[in-house]
């Protein structure tokens, strides 16, 4: 089973909180939803040992004060200041 279909059923039994997913009987949750629900207690119990991916810093990184401080609720005008100012650098425009 994949994982959406799990929240789809967890939800359903008012699991909403990871805390909520804790406290279930692991193996009852396996027995009913199969292997990727253990995993998913596992991690909500910290007894997971998923491997992290190392990765190395950017060679360069340029910080563009405007853009730093905009908040979701302010228009795009910063965005372009932003891009017109470096139009050779990479730009991913709404992901503050």
């Amino acid at each position: 089973m994949e994982m959406q279909e799990i929240f789809v059923i967890l939800h359903k039994w008012g699991i909403h909180t990871l805390g909520q997913l804790a406290a279930l009987d692991k193996e009852q949750l396996g027995t009913r939803l199969g292997p990727e629900a253990v995993r998913m207690w596992e991690r909500a119990n910290g007894q997971s040992n998923r491997l992290l991916k190392l990765v190395g810093p950017p060679e360069s990184f340029h910080f563009c004060e405007q853009a730093a401080v905009r908040t979701r609720f302010q228009d795009s005008a910063v965005d372009h200041r932003c891009r017109s100012s470096l139009p050779h650098a990479p730009y991913a425009s709404g992901e503050f």
